[in-house]
């Protein structure tokens, strides 16, 4: 159901698994254009970038390149 006049701010997670498929790291929370409604379809490595589909408000389409590097600076272990 929905409630009127509720505000609704996603955030995003990156996170690191290990091979028995427990989270071990952790990206602080994050959003690709700001508050709102944002939700990640899917992720790619490509040129040592991670390449992440998303959209916004549930009207428009996005990608999002960022760094794979910079990931990988920002996952904290848990």
């Amino acid at each position: 159901g929905m409630i009127d006049g509720l505000d609704k701010n996603y955030s995003h997670y990156i996170v690191r698994f290990d091979r028995f498929g427990s989270i071990v790291a952790i990206t602080p929370g994050f959003q690709f254009i700001g508050p709102g409604v944002e939700f990640a379809g899917g992720m790619i490595e490509l040129n040592g970038n991670l390449v992440i589909s998303f959209g916004k408000e549930d009207v428009s389409s996005h990608l999002a390149v960022i760094s794979k590097k910079l990931v990988e600076s920002m996952l904290k272990p848990l």
